[in-house]
């Protein structure tokens, strides 16, 4: 890494944005700024991209106090692997678990200037005059906390307004000024390549199952979380949408769906009578709103967290140390360094998982050694987006809110949970060489190294799909905290 350029651009955008360039953006809007070319830059002078990809909580950030909680991505070319910073400030100084580069700068910055973390509006016709030895482009989206409003309980800190809550509508009024209408060849269209997408992942496992054969990797989200293949086949639009035609009444007889009144209908330039069904958001709020507040809770106090590095995947070699004492829990899998070599890795690294649904699974052996107790009471203050089981959690999450949330959203969060699954078993002790899972060696430092450049890109793409299920799960909780108001 050329830390010569990547420190000061780091220093700058992480407190910043770059708002200068060309504006910085609204509330709820993305802004890019793209720096003029040096004139002493050369052509081996890395170009990178920083996206902060969360923003400091309105309690926490303070005008004056230098108080912050950011995660910065960074990639220094666009092939490079992202890496992952965090900067935690208070009163000014940079907390423990800052992995910024620039710490000390930034935080001071901050305190100085806290102007920085809700710039005014500049022009976008003025030119950009700052320089950091070459070409660089930042992309800084609005925090997803810009775009939410207060959250009841635990979840207030992780998701409140930084520009407060706007007037309450009615709920008739929102009903209708929230639909949008997709006619029956648009929305069969969209139905048609869910299945498609859905059928790569699904089919190769039912035909498995029917066969009585098992995959260690592949059959994991189908097995493990409880939602089964034809009920992630079944496409829904989300909250607000109203799809019409006749196709749509069979609709109607599903859970969580209603027709429409002639009002309704209108509101979406329909005629009266046209068939038409949407989400029934009071029918699912009746039944769900405690799985909705709990889903909040913890999205959002995940994803207000910095990121924490240093498990190495150990959890896995924890649920089968000293294995000769306990059952294998992959009977049909050999492991790569024996049963002596996997118990010494887990004698000569510090465990630290935080997630409960991974450390259940230990062995009676393995539960004293690690440094946390993680509980199913304390999983709301412990997940943290770092953690790869928290991030395959997202796809429970989303599939949890079925129907409230469109599928495509569903879709993007299983397919990080995928890849997550791969890496995670690749890191593994076991040997998945036969497989195609060519392992990373964690128990050396090259294969530590190797194991964090992915948790730090898995932990940058799950903030932001976090981020969009809360986006899109909002009016639920407004509801309910309009509720408890």
């Amino acid at each position: 890494m050329r830390m010569r350029f990547v420190r000061p651009l780091l220093a700058v955008l992480a407190v910043a944005g770059l708002a200068a360039c060309s504006g910085s953006p609204t509330p709820g809007t993305t802004g890019s700024a793209t720096q003029a070319p040096s004139s002493s830059a050369t052509s081996s002078s890395p170009s990178s991209t920083a996206t902060p990809s969360a923003s400091p909580t309105s309690t926490s950030a303070a005008p004056g106090q230098g108080n912050a909680e950011l995660s910065i991505t960074l990639l220094e070319t666009p092939e490079a692997a992202p890496q992952m910073f965090t900067l935690v400030c208070t009163n000014g100084a940079p907390a423990a678990e800052s992995s910024h580069p620039s710490a000390a700068e930034a935080c001071t910055a901050l305190k100085n200037s806290p102007s920085l973390l809700s710039p005014a509006p500049t022009r976008t016709d003025q030119a950009c005059t700052m320089q950091y030895g070459g070409p660089a482009t930042a992309k800084v989206p609005a925090p997803w906390m810009a775009r939410r409003s207060a959250l009841p309980s635990t979840a207030r800190m992780a998701a409140r307004s930084a520009y407060g809550t706007p007037q309450r509508a009615s709920s008739v009024q929102m009903a209708a000024s929230r639909l949008r209408h997709l006619p029956q060849a648009q929305w069969l269209g969209l139905e048609a390549a869910h299945h498609a997408r859905v059928a790569r992942y699904a089919d190769p496992y039912v035909a498995r199952r029917s066969a009585g054969k098992k995959h260690p990797v592949e059959d994991f989200l189908f097995t493990y979380y409880t939602q089964k293949p034809g009920q992630l086949l079944r496409w829904h639009p989300g909250d607000g949408v109203v799809l019409s035609g006749e196709r749509a009444l069979e609709r109607a007889a599903w859970k969580f769906y209603r027709t429409l009144d002639d009002g309704e209908l209108a509101s979406v330039g329909l005629a009266p009578d046209t068939p038409a069904v949407t989400f029934d958001r009071g029918g699912y709020m009746t039944d769900r709103a405690e799985a909705v507040r709990f889903a909040g809770i913890i999205l959002g106090g995940t994803a207000k967290r910095p990121a924490q590095f240093g498990c190495f995947g150990l959890h896995e070699w924890a649920m089968v140390y000293r294995q000769e004492k306990f059952e294998l829990r992959h009977e049909y899998l050999q492991l790569r360094l024996g049963g002596d070599g996997t118990d010494a890795v887990v004698e000569e690294n510090r465990i630290r998982c935080s997630h409960f649904d991974a450390f259940r699974f230990y062995t009676p052996d393995a539960i004293p050694l690690n440094e946390l107790t993680p509980t199913r009471e304390n999983q709301r203050s412990m997940e943290q987006p770092g953690c790869l089981h928290a991030n395959m959690d997202l796809y429970k999450w989303a599939y949890k809110l079925t129907p409230a949330l469109p599928s495509e959203l569903v879709m993007d969060c299983f397919e990080l949970s995928w890849r997550i699954r791969a890496m995670d078993m690749q890191a593994s002790p076991y040997d998945l060489e036969e497989w195609g899972y060519p392992p990373i060696r964690i128990e050396t430092p090259e294969g530590k190294a190797e194991y964090v450049e992915y948790q730090r890109a898995f932990a940058a793409e799950s903030q932001e799909l976090r981020a969009r299920v809360l986006q899109a799960v909002g009016p639920l909780l407004d509801e309910l905290s309009g509720l408890a108001a």
